[in-house]
């Protein structure tokens, strides 16, 4: 294939930046004919087609006609270049610039600065909103004007803080407020530099002379916590009301708190920052200061909340905690008295709207996801009973207590020997190893099909044989589950080895070879990308599995190198043992087909909106109606795609949005995005497990 040549490079480079994008812009740069630049784009087509690409001339206007993905990859491939960051940091620091904005902005503004399409900005909105729409806050998008955030101020504020605390780490935030933007090293990349620049370090240093004043006349000493959480609440505040923007409280709430001490010191607080700032502060602004130093002075004083009150909601919380890990918690003194001592201040917090900073919270989310899954409806007794949403952070703690009382007992049980039997290695076989993998007591000996399970019957350290397909088997305990593993399942393990277990919340991994495992991750992470790209996708029709399959793969002949025969022999491992390579998840309406086979280099991966209305019986044998369809194919001789793809089904279970957006969508750049992003999470999960330890 003929190469571009240095003009016609630069020409597709500028359009495809926008820098220039129309005929007469070329005529007037390179001094051309219109004829000669037809044969540029002539010749600039004959290159790109095999991107899946084409530069076309509307009228006068070019433009290059492709998918994202398409585009991305020839970027990176010909013109060098890849998105200046990557998509969550690009993500945060778009939420970072229009929390700030006071104009709309369009989405031809992000796509310039951060080197991407607009298409993939417009994703990055959508996902944005998710996480505004948590704080009560929208992006509301007007046609020709451009985006811009809309909420109550009170909210917007909550969400400015929070998206400060959720990048910025709490030490990191204490030395900047101490030592400011030139002198903080670990902060030195660009994304934490804007991110801090939220705040104003020089308003920082004015509204720090003011608190020193005020500390002179309390009876307290102000905590560093409450110092760090004063001092970023005033400078959001001061830079906000210098932008016009005002916050209300309810006139009863003001009233009460004009009764406080507190409201008299907030009054010489608001007082000293008006002579520093030469602003006006509202009443409504000082008694949100005095709820402030509310909380500063709780924290001095400890100040008991009503013992009964307590008692009453740790023991309901202790009721839910029995319910959701399925063990007895009332015998473990320690969990009580230190979940009692932290409920007295966190009632306190809670009712008065102060917010604590967990410094742990990411690392919890990230390596006990379900144990803070879990602790989210202990801490619906907080909601319940004060009538307020119970923060993150605050569930964090919550999840502290908790899991340190779950090791405790975990560190008394016995453990016992089990044999895994699946009928395939992609699908059902992953998802049940995942469930099971997150009991410390069940040391999994082997995971091998029903053809093998003779080759175990004379294992006499084997305490039990867990399957999902029923087994004749005499001389050894079985278990048949499904793979979800439902509660019932667990019940049933329990009961067959004879003892009490739960769940280890964390990931751990034993020692191996590093030098191993890092060969096997960087092909895993090289391989998931291939996979992505391989993704197909189209609408399917069919009233049962025979058609649905049929529809799915009807296209894939001839091309990969696989024949006729090759997709015969697909259809018939799948059909001819459908119960085992067909998956249902229940209430999703998504359907997952999967096997291995023979004299395959690659997988096959193909997502297929269904168009016609199907009823199957899903794992808990109920019938629903399918929406989408997702078929799997492993080469049957390599364990890497038989593991990624295994992987894959994981996700499907345990992604909160991966399979709703799936069904919504039928772009299929968004499809592989969420695939991708998917299986990096099993990626990042597997690096930290390796090479970076617990």
């Amino acid at each position: 294939m003929k190469e571009l040549s240095g003009r016609q490079l630069e020409i597709l480079k500028k359009v495809m930046s926008k820098e220039m994008y129309s005929l007469d812009d070329i005529v007037a740069n390179y001094k051309l004919s219109k004829r000669t630049i037809y044969r540029e784009i002539n010749a600039i087509n004959e290159y790109i087609k095999d991107y899946n690409l084409k530069l076309k001339n509307n009228e006068g206007v070019l433009t290059v006609d492709g998918s994202d993905s398409d585009i991305e990859k020839f970027n990176f491939d010909v013109i060098g270049y890849r998105p200046s960051v990557d998509a969550e940091k690009r993500r945060k620091l778009i939420l970072s610039e229009l929390l700030q904005m006071k104009e709309p902005v369009k989405l031809e503004y992000f796509a310039r600065e951060y080197n991407v399409t607009t298409a993939t900005i417009s994703y990055d909105i959508k996902e944005i909103d998710k996480w505004l729409s948590k704080q009560n806050v929208t992006i509301v998008t007007k046609p020709g004007v451009g985006i811009y955030v809309k909420g109550d101020e009170r909210n917007i504020r909550k969400a400015i803080i929070n998206f400060l605390y959720d990048n910025v780490e709490t030490k990191d935030l204490m030395e900047f407020l101490n030592r400011g933007y030139n002198n903080i090293n670990r902060l030195s990349e660009d994304i934490n530099d804007r991110l801090l620049r939220l705040i104003d370090y020089d308003t920082v240093l004015k509204i720090e002379k003011a608190i020193q004043r005020l500390e002179k006349s309390l009876d307290y000493e102000l905590a560093e916590s409450s110092y760090m959480g004063l001092t970023v609440h005033l400078a959001l505040a001061l830079k906000r009301i210098k932008e016009g923007e005002k916050i209300k409280i309810g006139n009863e709430s003001l009233l009460e708190l004009k009764k406080s001490d507190e409201y008299r010191f907030a009054e010489m607080l608001a007082k000293y920052l008006e002579e520093e700032f030469d602003v006006f502060i509202p009443e409504d602004e000082i008694g949100y200061i005095t709820i402030h130093l509310q909380g500063a002075r709780y924290r001095a004083n400890t100040e008991d909340v009503n013992d009964e009150f307590v008692n009453e909601v740790l023991y309901e919380m202790i009721d839910v905690a029995e319910r959701v890990f399925g063990t007895s918690f009332r015998d473990d003194s320690m969990l009580l008295s230190g979940l009692k001592t932290h409920l007295r201040p966190t009632i306190f917090r809670l009712r008065m709207g102060l917010a604590i900073r967990n410094p742990l919270i990411n690392d919890i989310k990230d390596r006990y996801s379900a144990l803070f899954e879990r602790c989210i409806l202990i801490a619906n007794v907080l909601k319940n009973k004060l009538d307020v949403d119970v923060p993150d952070d605050e569930i964090g703690y919550i999840a502290m207590h908790f899991g340190a009382a779950i090791a405790r007992k975990n560190d008394k049980t016995e453990r016992h020997n089990i044999l895994v039997v699946c009928a395939s290695g992609i699908g059902t076989s992953r998802m049940l190893l995942s469930k099971l993998q997150m009991f410390p007591q069940l040391n999994i000996v082997d995971t091998v099909s029903s053809l093998r399970v003779k080759d175990f019957k004379d294992r006499d350290d084997i305490d039990l044989i867990v399957s999902t397909i029923p087994l004749d088997i005499k001389d050894k305990k079985t278990v048949i589950v499904n793979p979800l593993l439902l509660d019932d399942d667990v019940k049933k393990l329990k009961d067959a080895l004879n003892t009490d277990f739960i769940m280890d919340f964390s990931s751990r991994k034993a020692e191996g070879d590093k030098y191993k495992e890092l060969l096997h991750i960087a092909e895993y992470g090289k391989r998931i990308i291939e996979l992505c790209s391989s993704l197909k996708f189209k609408d399917v029709f069919g009233k049962n599995s025979k058609e649905i399959i049929d529809s799915l793969l009807e296209d894939f002949v001839n091309i990969d190198n696989i024949d006729k025969e090759k997709i015969d022999s697909i259809k018939e491992k799948l059909l001819g043992r459908e119960s085992l390579g067909k998956i249902i998840l229940p209430g999703k309406g998504f359907v997952i087909y999967h096997c291995t086979a023979s004299s395959l280099n690659k997988p096959i991966l193909i997502f297929g909106k269904v168009k016609s209305e199907v009823r199957m019986k899903n794992l808990i044998n109920d019938y629903e109606i399918i929406k989408t369809a997702f078929l799997m194919v492993a080469p049957d001789n390599d364990k890497m795609w038989i593991e990624i793809l295994g992987d894959l089904s994981v996700s499907f279970i345990e992604s909160k949005d991966l399979v709703e957006t799936l069904n919504s969508t039928s772009n299929l750049d968004e499809a592989r995005e969420m695939v991708q992003r998917a299986l990096m999470e099993k990626y990042y999960d597997e690096i930290k497990r390796n090479l970076v330890g617990d």
